[in-house]
């Protein structure tokens, strides 16, 4: 997993949590799709009862095997494009994921394009143009922020003069 190589997993981890919230009970979604423990979507076959009051060691290890699945998501998109991704976008890319699912994030082409290229203003902005921004606005916008904070830390070498 590339993000384990980043040193920002606990972070991503808990920027997510932040940002799915907590349920200890099966509840509907802003979508209308029955969701548990810090976001995640519940399949018929899985078992969830709706009303019954789960651990949260039981949630935490859910959350732990879908954040797995998203890191190893966006580790398949990282290496369709730049193999020097930065990886401060690498865990944007690995909520939206969370979030989204693979084939939502894939929708953002233009997006990932200027991700690929290291323009971090561009992906902010097309993150913004999206619906998702307008499912999930104060998600979006925090996440685009963060994408742009990438482009301002960009490290610019100079060109050496000749002597």
């Amino acid at each position: 997993m590339l993000l384990k190589e980043t040193n920002l997993i606990e972070q991503t981890k808990d920027r997510i949590k932040k940002h799915e919230g907590y349920s200890n009970t099966v509840y509907k979604d802003t979508r209308g799709f029955r969701t548990i423990g810090y976001g995640h979507l519940c399949y018929d076959d899985e078992g969830w009862i709706d009303g019954k009051v789960y651990k949260k060691e039981v949630l935490e290890k859910q959350f732990d095997v879908d954040f797995k699945i998203a890191c190893d998501h966006a580790e398949k998109i990282y290496l369709q494009g730049n193999v020097t991704m930065n990886p401060k976008a690498l865990t944007i890319l690995t909520e939206m994921i969370f979030q989204l699912g693979y084939n939502g994030v894939k929708k953002f082409k233009k997006m990932l394009t200027a991700i690929y290229q290291e323009k971090f203003d561009i992906a902010a902005n097309e993150m913004l143009d999206s619906l998702w921004n307008k499912q999930t606005p104060k998600r979006s916008k925090n996440l685009s922020d963060l994408m742009r904070k990438i482009e301002k830390e960009k490290v610019v070498t100079p060109v050496e003069e000749s002597i």
